[in-house]
């Protein structure tokens, strides 16, 4: 996955290696410009899916979240990722707190909320 962080004055492209944090990795990258791998990136990494773990909990009546975490729900996408289908919002949050299981719109969504930015994710 390439994901892009662009504004009005540049644009900046990183491959990031998609191993289950690649979502929270890219963003990583670009918000804290860290070099990758190193134990600091590593440590950011799991800094923002913590956050986005946090974000979600405390936002449950946020309606653009609770859509997409229950579409996330529902797709086969999610079982194949942790072998465990989603139930409920506690399961979901109890999975996606953990590393190595990849990170989806819902995780998107939260990061552009909490850091106020767009976010582009090129394929």
């Amino acid at each position: 996955m390439e994901t892009v962080f662009a504004s009005n004055r540049c644009c900046v492209v990183q491959r990031i290696l998609g191993d289950g944090n690649c979502l929270f990795g890219a963003v990583a990258h670009q918000i804290f410009r860290s070099a990758v791998p190193s134990v600091d990136h590593t440590a950011q990494t799991m800094a923002l899916r913590e956050m986005v773990f946090e974000y979600i909990h405390s936002h449950r009546s946020d309606s653009r979240l609770v859509t997409l975490v229950l579409l996330r729900m529902r797709e086969e996408f999610a079982k194949w990722c942790t072998g465990v289908e989603y139930e409920d919002m506690s399961t979901f949050l109890h999975i996606l707190s953990k590393s190595g299981v990849y990170g989806a719109s819902e995780s998107l969504l939260t990061l552009a909320i909490i850091f106020q930015c767009d976010i582009h994710v090129f394929r």
